[in-house]
C-alpha cells in the first residue's frame, strides 16, 4: 500500500460525511488535518453506538412473534376457560 492511501481515505471521509472540501483541506497542517481526523472518528463512533443502542431499545420493545410461544399461551387461556 501507497503511504498516501491513508492520507487519501481520511481525506474522503471528511469530505463524504462532513462535506468538507479538499481545497481547504490542504490548507490546513498536518496536525489540523490529524486532529479532525480524529475528532471526526470519535464522533462517527458516538452516532454508531447511538444507533446499535437504538436498534436494541426497539428489540426490547417489540412483541414475541415466535408462533409456539402464542399458542402455548393460547392453550393456556383455554384451560381457563374449560373450567
Amino acid at each position: 500500500m501507497m503511504p498516501l492511501t491513508d492520507i487519501f481515505k481520511n481525506k474522503l471521509l471528511l469530505q463524504k460525511a462532513f462535506h468538507t472540501n479538499e481545497e481547504s483541506m490542504n490548507d490546513w497542517g498536518f496536525w489540523q488535518f490529524e486532529q479532525n481526523i480524529i475528532e471526526a472518528n470519535k464522533i462517527i463512533e458516538d452516532e454508531d453506538k447511538s444507533r446499535r443502542k437504538d436498534e436494541e431499545t426497539q428489540k426490547a420493545q417489540m412483541p414475541n412473534m415466535n408462533t409456539s410461544s402464542m399458542m402455548n399461551g393460547m392453550s393456556g387461556m383455554m384451560n381457563k376457560f374449560k373450567k
